[in-house]
């Protein structure tokens, strides 16, 4: 069962935070909202309770390869594959954060989803620490984009130069 009055304290710090949280409509979800952050910008991130853990608090980033990142994906060999998937994992494996590679039925298969979140739970649900935990997801979703556009782009800025991924809803 969600703490009481959870979502509407953490509703007030989005807002302190300078974020204007939209709420969604998502039946998988006790309460679901999604912010700009930075604040003011195009980026988004979700801020979710989930059904299944009514206790939780998490916020959410998830990118999408474009089509241009698949084809140069495809034309890598076996072993160049192998080696950007050990290098994404790697740098998506922290302390702060966790993440979870979708559309891999093989080895050698294209993520076509990375979704990066971190779970914050009401008895150290603080401000600061909440605000840590965004910037943390943020942090990560910058750094997936740089890894990838220096990877599959054209000379480390991406196919035309210019920002290639398209934000996703949940």
């Amino acid at each position: 069962m969600i703490e009481t009055g959870v979502t509407q304290t953490v509703e007030d710090w989005l807002r302190i935070m300078g974020c204007t949280p939209v709420v969604e409509n998502d039946p998988q979800t006790h309460w679901h909202v999604h912010i700009d952050y930075p604040i003011k910008s195009p980026n988004m991130l979700h801020v979710v309770v989930p059904k299944e853990n009514q206790r939780a608090v998490v916020i959410v980033s998830a990118l999408t390869m474009n089509s241009e990142h698949a084809t140069k994906y495809q034309g890598l060999d076996d072993e160049a594959k192998e080696e950007f998937m050990f290098d994404l994992r790697q740098m998506l494996n922290s302390v702060d954060t966790d993440f979870n590679i979708e559309g891999m039925a093989g080895p050698h298969d294209m993520p076509t989803r990375i979704q990066i979140s971190a779970i914050r739970y009401p008895d150290g649900l603080t401000l600061d620490s909440f605000a840590r935990s965004v910037g943390a997801v943020y942090k990560m979703q910058l750094n997936s984009i740089w890894m990838i556009q220096r990877r599959l782009g054209t000379d480390g800025m991406g196919p035309s130069t210019r920002f290639d991924f398209k934000r996703i809803g949940l």
